[in-house]
């Protein structure tokens, strides 16, 4: 065969795929990402969606979705900390939980399909955008194929991103058509331009930013420019809709109390050289994470490959309106992610962030490779582009395991950000579930190591030695940390008052711990009710029912308040008095075995037949022998 037939050949099989682009980018996809749906929870936030919120993610929530935060299905109702308003995700988290409840494959179908979907509309953007047939159809490729992407897709918590990703591409698609049509089909195309952008917007808040990414096209590259009175139409509509989603947004959260320009210029700062670790991981994607913590980015590789990609576009005159849209969209869809609200906070660089920016620096690279079109028969490009995507494809292929399960994901974090607090969290938050204490506490102290000024951390290493290892000593110490920590912390006064007087006995410790937990808040009903047991406990009745009268007041359902009340009335001979308290804790908690047997005696002094023998019956019913003094009394009447 000669060297001109085998190229036309080659190109020949090229052009018969170009001939079912969507068929090839949506098989491709497939093949790269099918084994996801036997992947399992990473526990880092997916299992909150799939198993704590699977009674709440009910289709005929979805109304409320739109009135709450995001996290609001898992319990959130305070949501002072969560200002993720994305309705449409949870949305998506009920169908799912509708047909599959509690099933983890069915979110991962859900987020291979709309890769899938995201690809094959991808190519339909930039075909709008008058790239060649060719050049459109292998840059979505590249895109599909990316091993950054990785976590935007296999990660059930990803399907947000994903989402704004295929509603802004739709939605710029069909504005573009609406300028450029005829009067006869702009209307179609106007209204789900519309439609397109709200769901974008409700699936995540960042999709606001593709309003003045329309403008831009709309001056800078569309040659039709006469149609300002269609703009001007739009223009009112865009402001409708984020008009409507603003209201609605500041209805379901609590708006944080802190200048957002002020706290944005901050965030740039400490977080604004990300944008390099980014560039080394979307052109060298070898050092990829699911936790990326700033502390552990890299920044110069990053910095050296946007230098070079700058030079080179200056140097080849390749900054073209085009590329310049194309670095805008990349800029305006990444940088508010990197706001936070308290800038000196940890701040993790997650990649899944990158599914919609991403998009915008594949136009740049376009545009400075300056392509008109690819032809096969060139051996740089056929063999460049194929080991691209083959090196891309083999690459993500492997990363994906990655999201496999939660020992494998946690593994990785670790050994790729090793000083990512949050991984360390969650990887001890996965071995306390599974019984493993001494390696839990392993991981919260590797957290405090790099996070010391974290109460949750020094609270749960505290909790796991008082209640799992049942070591109060180590537990106190932990607790006194956080106490160091935050002097106001009540929780943590209240919890070493209790590792003293219930492990260690030591009341006179017990009585400090409450009582500065009181100077921090006088009405909280558990350091009132410790001490009044532990005043009953000494027989000083009158100041334990004034502990436990106050602990009652601040709760009148307070369980141990109630018992002890009773005790310390029963103590003194007063037992028509202790049963009223009884009969209180009854009513709330009707399975208690303590009351059912104090109930029982009381009864039986009081010589009340009837009420002995239902609380006798009671307590023998749940496995307990009734004394032999009443049970003679019983016989006996």
């Amino acid at each position: 065969m000669t060297k001109v037939k085998a190229k036309q050949q080659t190109n020949n099989w090229f052009d018969k795929i170009l001939t079912r682009p969507y068929q090839t980018l949506f098989l491709v996809c497939v093949l790269l990402y099918a084994r996801i749906l036997t992947f399992g929870l990473v526990h880092f936030d997916d299992h909150g969606f799939v198993l704590m919120a699977s009674d709440t993610l009910k289709i005929s929530n979805i109304p409320a979705f739109f009135r709450h935060s995001v996290f609001w299905v898992l319990g959130d109702t305070t949501q002072d900390t969560d200002v993720f308003y994305r309705p449409l995700q949870n949305v998506v988290y009920a169908v799912c939980n509708t047909i599959a409840p509690k099933q983890a494959w069915i979110y991962h179908f859900f987020g291979l399909m709309l890769h899938a979907l995201t690809s094959c509309v991808l190519f339909r953007f930039f075909r709008e955008l008058k790239f060649h047939v060719s050049v459109s159809f292998v840059f979505a490729l590249i895109y599909s194929v990316h091993p950054v992407l990785v976590q935007g897709v296999a990660w059930i918590a990803g399907i947000g991103d994903q989402m704004a990703a295929l509603f802004s591409l739709l939605s710029a698609i069909y504005f573009f058509r609406y300028i450029s049509a005829e009067q006869k089909t702009n209307i179609k195309y106007f209204f789900v331009h519309l439609l397109c952008l709200a769901c974008a917007l409700f699936s995540k808040e960042v999709s606001i930013m593709l309003i003045p990414l329309l403008l831009f096209w709309f001056f800078f590259i569309n040659k039709n420019r006469s149609n300002r009175k269609m703009l001007l139409t739009a223009f009112f509509a865009w402001i409708g809709i984020a008009v409507a989603y603003f209201i609605l947004r500041n209805k379901a959260i609590h708006l944080p109390k802190t200048n957002l320009l002020t706290t944005a210029f901050e965030s740039f700062k400490v977080n604004g050289p990300l944008l390099f670790e980014y560039f080394e991981k979307i052109f060298l994607p070898y050092r990829l994470s699911p936790i990326p913590s700033r502390e552990d980015a890299q920044l110069p590789v990053g910095l050296l490959i946007f230098a070079a990609l700058i030079f080179f576009l200056v140097y080849k005159k390749r900054f073209t309106r085009m590329a310049l849209f194309g670095a805008t969209w990349f800029i305006v869809f990444l940088f508010p992610t990197f706001i936070q609200q308290n800038p000196q906070a940890h701040f993790f660089a997650f990649e899944h962030r990158l599914y919609l920016p991403l998009i915008g620096l594949v136009i740049v690279v376009i545009e400075f490779l300056n392509l008109s079109q690819i032809d096969f028969r060139s051996a740089p490009q056929k063999y460049g582009f194929a080991l691209i995507l083959i090196l891309f494809f083999v690459l993500t292929f492997s990363h994906s395991r990655t999201f496999s399960d939660p020992y494998t994901f946690y593994a990785k974090a670790l050994a790729s950000s090793p000083k990512s607090v949050i991984a360390y969290n969650g990887y001890g938050k996965l071995l306390l579930e599974d019984k493993k204490y001494a390696e839990a506490i392993q991981a919260f102290m590797k957290s405090y190591e790099f996070k010391s000024d974290d109460l949750q951390t020094t609270g749960k290493i505290a909790e796991i030695y008082l209640k799992d290892m049942n070591n109060p000593q180590e537990a106190i110490g932990w607790f006194k940390k956080t106490f160091d920590i935050e002097p106001n912390s009540i929780e943590a006064a209240v919890s070493i008052g209790d590792a003293y007087f219930n492990f260690l006995h030591d009341t006179a410790n017990a009585i400090v711990w409450y009582d500065n937990a009181l100077k921090i808040n006088p009405q909280n009903e558990f350091a009132l009710a410790n001490l009044g047991v532990i005043y009953a406990g000494k027989g000083k009745n009158e100041e334990a029912r004034k502990f436990l009268t106050q602990s009652l007041n601040a709760n009148s359902k307070n369980l141990s308040a109630l018992k002890w009340m009773a005790i310390t009335y029963f103590n003194e001979g007063e037992i028509s008095k202790a049963v009223v308290y009884l009969n209180k804790g009854y009513e709330n908690s009707p399975e208690d075995i303590d009351l059912k047997r104090n109930l029982m005696v009381c009864y039986y002094k009081l010589n009340d037949f009837a009420k002995t023998e239902k609380y006798a019956l009671e307590y023998s019913k749940a496995g307990n022998q009734v004394p032999e003094e009443i049970e003679t009394y019983l016989k006996n009447n």
